[in-house]
């Protein structure tokens, strides 16, 4: 999996990620939204046409098509 791009503001980090060794009908892109200060990891996988969308937008994509969230909680 490769790092395409990322950013970092207020205590969120979001990643894009792009899939080389993904097989057919398996996403090979993934987005990745990371909020520290909720402890709250959300792993999307928007189709490729709107991977720059769901980079800058990723809340907007969060209730939507997502094959897996992930998510984890403070102790």
């Amino acid at each position: 999996m490769r790092l395409l791009a990322e950013r970092e503001s207020s205590g969120v980090l979001v990643r894009l990620f792009w899939d080389d060794a993904a097989r057919a009908h398996e996403p090979d892109v993934v987005v990745e939204y990371e909020d520290r200060s909720e402890d709250v990891v959300v792993t999307l996988y928007p189709p490729r046409d709107r991977a720059l969308d769901a980079f800058y937008h990723p809340n907007a994509y969060r209730g939507q098509a997502c094959s897996y969230t992930r998510f984890s909680v403070k102790v």
